[in-house]
């Protein structure tokens, strides 16, 4: 097998990145915690619109079935430091996240499921006859108000 397109890591790489991670940042955390990072981030950093859609979500779980068993070994071979990592700020921010009052889980439960409502919207605003209705629209509103497009 080929060796990795990069030089290997310094003995010491995994013990910096934890550091640099306490010492600069306000949170970090894995995607699987992402709802609870953009409301914790929120109320850290004074946010007061916490929406967003989600996108290309795959809940087939295909896209992870395409890698073969050899594959995926050596991926996890070859960024075992970077899931150590992941392990660590995962683990730090469920600490963190335990710490919570009631509120910031209903805040938490609030943002997953209007991210759920957007994502779903987004998806038929994308669909493609939608897509092909709002050419269309755009072009008959240019047509009746005599605009040409820029």
């Amino acid at each position: 097998s080929p060796d990795p397109p990069y030089p290997p890591l310094p003995d010491n790489a995994l013990d910096v990145a934890k550091r640099n991670l306490e010492q600069d940042f306000v949170a970090a955390a894995s995607v699987k915690q992402f709802n609870e990072f953009v409301v914790y981030a929120g109320a850290q950093l004074g946010w007061t619109r916490l929406n967003y859609a989600r996108s290309n979500v795959d809940h087939t779980g295909q896209a992870r079935a395409a890698i073969d068993k050899e594959t995926r070994r050596r991926i996890l071979d070859l960024n075992a430091i970077d899931a150590e990592l992941v392990d660590y700020v995962t683990r730090r921010f469920a600490e963190l996240i335990a710490q919570q009052d009631t509120a910031f889980t209903a805040r938490v439960n609030r943002i997953r499921q209007r991210a759920e409502s957007l994502g779903r919207l987004q998806s038929i605003y994308n669909r493609p006859a939608i897509r092909a209705l709002r050419k269309t629209a755009r072009r008959l509103i240019r047509h009746a108000t005599g605009l040409r497009k820029a």
